[in-house]
């Protein structure tokens, strides 16, 4: 989305808004829970509830390369689990012990039998 932006509400758009929304929700909820039902001071309990707070926000308003917040998280998590990926050579003179599918049985499509290369059919 390079330079068009779909406005909801005042210039922002429905997903920051309710992104936005949900972040002061949560901040505020967060702030009066701790206060009145935990009874802790108010800057410590902005400090507790300010992570959360910016962590919504920016799944919200933060985009790279037309990705979001958790478009990008997911992404790097597949990659971080994806697995590596492996390379494994064969000489010229191992490859006369490879399994090989003959011609004639895959055009067939019967049971296919995998046989050794140079090995004679068992057909009747």
């Amino acid at each position: 989305m390079a330079g068009f932006k779909d406005d909801f509400y005042k210039g922002l758009s429905l997903r920051e808004c309710l992104y936005g929304g949900t972040a002061l929700f949560v901040g505020v909820g967060g702030m009066l829970a701790l206060i009145f039902g935990y009874k802790v001071n108010v800057n410590v309990a902005v400090i507790i509830s300010m992570p959360f707070i910016a962590v919504i926000g920016l799944c919200g308003f933060y985009e790279k390369n037309g990705m979001t917040l958790p478009k990008i998280v997911k992404a790097h998590i597949r990659i971080l689990r994806q697995k590596p990926l492996t390379y494994q050579t064969v000489r010229p003179e191992d490859r006369q012990s490879l399994y090989i599918i003959s011609r004639q049985e895959y055009e067939a499509k019967d049971s296919v039998k995998i046989r050794k290369r140079g090995q004679k059919d068992d057909r009747s």
